[in-house]
């Protein structure tokens, strides 16, 4: 409910474009004051700046740092999309394990990586989360793996070769 004294002021203000816009900007105050109000107090209040997620794994953002880790012997790629991704085409040599598979393909995975695995989760691209939520359930598990943030575009758009398994 508004305060008696704005009331007058809407009265006048009429039904014409300006008091149709007096009514707006008046609901839009109270509006906005009060969900300021009530973030404020919510147990989790929403931030009011914006900032990208930081990764809480490390980080292959280029080619060039993805050919120096597969140049390792002990290296794992993980393909963290769906299977009919993977099989249409992959990055050379990569395992697939499809996120929503994962809790049950993890640990096959797990029992079969050679002493000392260096892991390197992967996703379709730099906007796809699967191969961080992937790299998550990974470290819960006493991984270090990483992610190669670019994903399959940047593989791909580099013209570099990809298997299949179709």
């Amino acid at each position: 409910m508004l305060p008696k004294a704005f009331w007058p002021a809407l009265n006048r203000a009429g039904d014409g474009l300006s008091g149709v816009l007096l009514r707006a900007a008046v609901f839009l105050f109270f509006s906005t004051l009060t969900a300021a109000a009530v973030n404020h107090w919510r147990p989790n209040p929403l931030r009011w700046n914006w900032a990208p997620p930081v990764s809480a794994f490390a980080e292959i953002n280029s080619l060039e740092d993805l050919d120096l880790a597969l140049a390792s012997p002990r290296t794992v790629l993980v393909d963290a999309r769906d299977e009919l991704f993977y099989r249409v085409a992959h990055i050379p040599g990569a395992s697939s394990l499809p996120l929503n598979e994962a809790a049950q393909k993890l640990p096959f995975l797990i029992d079969g990586l050679p002493a000392g695995a260096k892991i390197i989760v992967y996703c379709s691209d730099p906007f796809c989360r699967m191969a961080e939520e992937l790299a998550a359930m990974m470290a819960k598990r006493g991984l270090s793996p990483a992610v190669f943030k670019p994903g399959f575009q940047m593989w791909e758009s580099e013209g570099r070769p990809a298997e299949s398994a179709l």
